[in-house]
């Protein structure tokens, strides 16, 4: 910043002394208690006091303007940085506003389950859904059935292993859109069961002034994140299914 100081300091003294030039000049040339003589010497004088006063005048604004705009105003005209995106918000993602549910399926039954803990952000900007970034990351100590056996099951070494993976993580790296009103192909790592892979999955995304609102169904390929007990216990492809709905301001 210290060329913009140096500008700033410039034009600050140059349009000083131009100002002071035309006091000094015009108090001379207004107060005289005498009419002026008319001879060439006095006339050239006078004429050359008399452009140097206009000279002044007509830079005074000019310089002035450019003292506001570099000076006092801490060298606005010159500074880089970047102007705030007025339309950028970081939503959050949390238990409240959010559900994060799976399902094991083994032969004819099922067992349906859920994470209680987890944080996350959504980066917005321009109301643009294909430029958001969701981030999530899970405390898979967290996981829950409405069985007591199952839920100690899904967190032993047999499936989850949270005791060795207590967390788990998904970060996208694109939304694009599809040919449907509101559905998108969301792309990211998931990290797993301490692997991280590359997963793609549907979901249909809806902006309004309000909330931002997303329902998804991740597949979890339990083989692909190293649970190759779980895989043969039950289905390999796990649904993971993602609704949330993150309040704006």
């Amino acid at each position: 910043m210290s060329g913009n100081v140096a500008v700033s300091a410039f034009a600050e003294r140059s349009y000083l002394q131009f100002w002071n030039a035309y006091l000094q000049e015009s108090e001379g040339w207004y107060t005289k208690t005498a009419m002026p003589s008319f001879s060439a010497e006095n006339a050239s004088g006078d004429r050359c006091k008399m452009r140097r006063i206009k000279a002044a005048i007509m830079l005074a604004p000019v310089l002035c303007a450019t003292a506001s705009c570099v000076g006092t105003s801490a060298d606005r005209l010159f500074d880089s940085r970047p102007l705030a995106d007025p339309v950028h918000q970081a939503l959050r993602i949390s238990p409240q506003n959010t559900r994060i549910e799976f399902v094991e399926k083994a032969g004819k039954g099922s067992q349906a389950g859920n994470f209680n803990q987890f944080s996350g952000t959504i980066d917005l900007a321009a109301n643009d859904i294909r430029a958001a970034g969701i981030r999530l990351e899970i405390d898979t100590r967290s996981t829950a059935t409405d069985v007591v056996a199952s839920t100690q099951r899904m967190k032993s070494r047999e499936f989850f292993d949270v005791d060795t993976y207590p967390n788990a993580s998904f970060v996208s790296s694109s939304i694009r859109p599809k040919s449907n009103v509101d559905s998108y192909l969301i792309t990211g790592t998931l990290t797993f069961h301490g692997v991280a892979r590359k997963v793609t999955f549907p979901a249909c995304i809806r902006l309004t002034d309000q909330v931002f609102a997303l329902d998804g169904t991740l597949t979890l390929r339990q083989t692909d994140f190293g649970m190759v007990d779980a895989a043969k216990a039950t289905t390999n492809d796990m649904p993971v299914k993602i609704s949330i709905r993150a309040p704006r301001g």
